[in-house]
């Protein structure tokens, strides 16, 4: 599954929409938010769980603070993560992996 959030600029407020796609299907599961705090994510993400019935072994994500603390904080490609969201991917048994920053293709099909 692909995570990301988009913003929708409608006058001078802008809407964000937390978009979650799956991989091979390329279906997609939307939630409309006034921000993108990690509260957000975590809700959008579990929202998107059970949408589409499941949880997948592996969410990739972009760098977003609300998501990565430090890029290879201990290891190469072992990131710090936000204290919640690496209690989620505990708690829901996914592995939360982030692409490589300026690299916005590789996430997309």
């Amino acid at each position: 599954m692909q995570i990301d959030f988009t913003s929708i600029r409608r006058g001078k407020k802008s809407l964000k929409a937390f978009v979650a796609t799956l991989g091979y299907s390329r279906a997609s599961y939307v939630k409309f938010f006034d921000n993108e705090r990690a509260e957000s994510w975590q809700q959008g993400l579990r929202e998107a769980f059970d949408y589409f019935g499941g949880v997948p072994q592996e969410v990739l994500c972009d760098n977003a603070k609300s998501l990565i603390i430090e890029r290879d904080a201990y290891a190469e490609g072992d990131h710090k993560l936000h204290v919640e969201m690496l209690q989620m991917s505990k708690d829901y048994g996914f592995k939360l992996k982030a692409c490589k920053p300026y690299r916005a293709k590789r996430k997309g099909k």
